[in-house]
């Protein structure tokens, strides 16, 4: 049990909370700093995405979808912060170089603080899918608070996967330009535009066995149905959040060892 609780402390840098803090106040100022719209050029990028999106496949291809535009942003918003985590997070080492290799610091608190930025952009889109929804007249209950348990799942996947690869990258700098094209892929993969109930019944654990597919589908049942996502897609999206960070943990214990002599 001792040795769980110090993994957890280690992996969520717990131990160093003031670097934490202040590591993710530079990287939101130095992202906004004199910037008139401020955190909200981070969510219009992908709002302007899923505009573009509804007007061709519900303006042109005439997708037969209620609520379209509140299920449209409810899948590009999470996938615009995964995305972004896993990719920043890769580079989180070797973009940092010059700073581990004079300061001691914990190298899974350059992933961490990055995902940790993100999650908090993140969170400033949740007012606007209620916003959405509810114009929409869609029921927004208690159910609604899921949200903030699917985008902690989103930020666990995301946070492991990012530690993963960003060691990866230390020792294979082309993983950057395959992590590009496979995310691009990954996204038609997940029921971003799409719902569940337009994939074949047969092909649908296909789907289950993408880590961010439940979680994503999870907030489509909030924010389009308006009821509570099922047990399946709340159990299922858990179990990849817990999947990948045990993975974390393993590759923060065992493959930083001699990480900084490759930089």
């Amino acid at each position: 049990m001792k040795l769980i609780y110090q993994a957890l402390f280690d992996y969520f840098c717990f131990g160093k909370k003031f670097l934490v803090y202040n590591m993710v106040s530079r990287n939101i100022k130095s992202k906004y700093d004199r910037s008139f719209i401020g955190l909200g050029w981070t969510l219009l990028s992908p709002m302007m995405l899923a505009l573009i999106y509804y007007i061709v496949f519900k303006k042109i291809m005439h997708v037969q979808m209620e609520h379209y535009l509140a299920f449209i942003l409810s899948g590009v918003l999470p996938w615009a912060f995964f995305s972004q985590c896993v990719m920043e997070g890769m580079d989180s080492i070797v973009g940092n170089a010059g700073l581990v290799s004079k300061i001691p610091i914990p190298l899974q608190a350059l992933t961490f603080v990055n995902a940790l930025t993100n999650l908090i952009t993140l969170s400033a889109s949740i007012p606007i899918l209620v916003i959405i929804s509810a114009s929409q007249g869609i029921p927004l209950g208690w159910h609604t608070l899921l949200v903030f348990y699917f985008y902690i799942v989103l930020f666990l996947v995301a946070y492991g996967l990012a530690l993963v690869l960003s060691i990866g990258l230390v020792l294979f700098r082309d993983l950057r330009h395959v992590m590009t094209l496979l995310m691009q892929i990954w996204f038609f993969g997940t029921p971003v535009v799409y719902s569940f109930a337009m994939i074949p019944e047969q092909y649908r654990i296909v789907i289950h066995l993408n880590p961010v597919a439940d979680a994503i589908s999870g907030l489509h049942t909030i924010f389009t149905d308006g009821v509570t996502p099922g047990i399946k897609t709340l159990a299922v999206s858990g179990i990849w959040a817990l999947i990948f960070t045990l993975v974390g943990i393993a590759f923060m214990r065992k493959r930083f060892l001699g990480i900084l002599e490759k930089l």
